[in-house]
Order: C-alpha cells, then sequence, then structure tokens
C-alpha cells in the first residue's frame, strides 16, 4: 500500500514508518531547509478512518454516541462545572483495535496501547450560556469533560440515560489510510514555518495533507497549534491518540468548526482532551 498522492504531485514515495526518534512531541535534529523534504516523507502514519454502523451493538463495542458500558453501580457523568449530564461522545473498545504489532511498534506508542474502554464525555450544556465549551477551550483537564479508560466486569448497568442523547452509531470496521503532518506540526518538527520556503510541487506534496476527520492514531490535525500535555502523574509528554472532527460522526461542532484530539500518556495512559477552533 502507498499513499496517494494529489494531480498537483506525481512523486511515487513509498511507506516507511516514522522513527522512534521522530515523535510528535520532540523535534528533529537541526536541518538546512533544502533537507526537509526528504525527512518529512519519512514521517508518513498510518492512520484507521471509523466505518459505521447503525445496527445496535454490544454494550462494550466501539461507538460515537448512544449509550456506553458503565459499571453497574456507576452513575451517568456529570459535568463538573454545571453539574448537568454530560453528552456521551466515543467508546473506544481498545481490545478489538485494527492495529498489529508492528503498527504499534512504529507509532508513537512504542511500549504498546493499554486494554479497556477509552471513553470520552463532553459538556454541551448551553445554560445559562456555552460557558462549560469555553471553560473546556485550553484546559486538557478541564471539569466539563471527562476522558478515561476503564476495565469492563459484569453486566453493564441499568438506567434510563440522560436525553437527548447524540444518536448511536457502531464503529463496525476501520478504513486504513496514510497520513501527513500538519502545519503545526511541521513547525514544531522542523522549525520550519512550510509557506514560502518551497517551490509549489514541494510545499503540496509536504503541507496541508493531514486528515480532518475521525480517525484512529496517525497525525493530529492541529486546528491551531500542536497541544502535547505534559502527563499530570509522571510529566510525560503525552501523545495524540484518536481525533474527533466537528459533525463527522457527532452530529456537535467545537465552536467555529473546530476539532479536538484525545491524548494519552505512553507510560500510564493516562488521558486528557485538546479542542480548538480556526
Amino acid at each position: 500500500m502507498t499513499p496517494s498522492h494529489s494531480a498537483k504531485d506525481k512523486t511515487s514515495i513509498s511507506y516507511t514508518p516514522a522513527k522512534p526518534a521522530y515523535r510528535g512531541a520532540e523535534k528533529m535534529p537541526p536541518m538546512n531547509v533544502d533537507d526537509v523534504p526528504a525527512a518529512a516523507d519519512r514521517l508518513i502514519r498510518k492512520t484507521w478512518l471509523p466505518l459505521i454502523s447503525d445496527e445496535e451493538n454490544a454494550p462494550t463495542a466501539s461507538k460515537f454516541g448512544g449509550t456506553p458500558y458503565l459499571h453497574a453501580n456507576e452513575q451517568w457523568p456529570v459535568c463538573g462545572r454545571c453539574h448537568k449530564p454530560m453528552q456521551h461522545f466515543l467508546q473506544l473498545n481498545l481490545n478489538a483495535l485494527p492495529i498489529s504489532k508492528a503498527d504499534v511498534a512504529s507509532s508513537q506508542f512504542v511500549a504498546g496501547l493499554p486494554k479497556g474502554l477509552l471513553q470520552f464525555f463532553f459538556c454541551t450544556s448551553k445554560e445559562p450560556g456555552p460557558l462549560c465549551l469555553a471553560d473546556n477551550y485550553g484546559n486538557a483537564f478541564a471539569p466539563s469533560h471527562l476522558t478515561r479508560i476503564i476495565q469492563p466486569s459484569g453486566p453493564a448497568a441499568k438506567f434510563n440515560p440522560p436525553a437527548p442523547l447524540f444518536p448511536a452509531k457502531h464503529i463496525t470496521n476501520w478504513a486504513e489510510k496514510f497520513d501527513y503532518p500538519s502545519v503545526a506540526e511541521f513547525q514544531l518538527l522542523f522549525g520550519v514555518d512550510p509557506y514560502g520556503k518551497f517551490d509549489n510541487v514541494t510545499f503540496n506534496r509536504l503541507v496541508d495533507r493531514e486528515i480532518k476527520k475521525d480517525k484512529l492514531l496517525g497525525w493530529a490535525a492541529w486546528e491551531q497549534n500542536a497541544e502535547y500535555e505534559l502527563c499530570p502523574k509522571c510529566k510525560t509528554t503525552m501523545e495524540y491518540f484518536f481525533q474527533i472532527e466537528s459533525e463527522d460522526n457527532i452530529p456537535f461542532m467545537f465552536a467555529d468548526g473546530g476539532r479536538g484530539q484525545i491524548l494519552l500518556c505512553p507510560k500510564d495512559f493516562t488521558t486528557a482532551y485538546v479542542w480548538a477552533s480556526g
């Protein structure tokens, strides 16, 4: 499988996994601008786009919206700011991801991925105003959202979920694609602003080719700056894991068409969520 290129770019690039030294949160060695294109070619990453079905599935299945798995005695998560029920955005069954051991070894999670269910809840309340949304902005650990990894045990809780929930979209399969660094990532990695630095062919091959959709791994399509947070537990730089795009599989817009990213600590798997809008 080789990456596809736009009509403007006839250059064929074979897939070589990004080297461990070239993690998103680490700068590449200093280099001349002329050396950047060849180095950027080596940063192509695999990503996986979810394929969706409206058919009902197991409580522990991967899904957008709908009702997630909750433990038998657990209450529905509420916003720590307004104390209203949060919307369920995403549940990922980490035991059933489409990623091979080789893919994991060449990803930003060299030591492996966690097991269990990754869940993401987000406060969409607008009463008395969109203050919880604003509270989330720029705060990866805001009380108005919840990212977590849980280990299911026993039957799921039986309850009447808060209404209205986003409709459930079950992830039944994944489409493997190739992904590229965003402009923000490019600047972080190379210390070079690509605008005005390269000829048109090179620019079209390197820039603005990141996938701006819901996706697993690959590169974060940062809307503004690259937002790699420090893990609050071990102070390791957290890595991008999953992206949620405005109005892709969730009927919600992050302000003016923004997008967000779930981050994971590669050591202890602490979770965080960041988002930005243009």
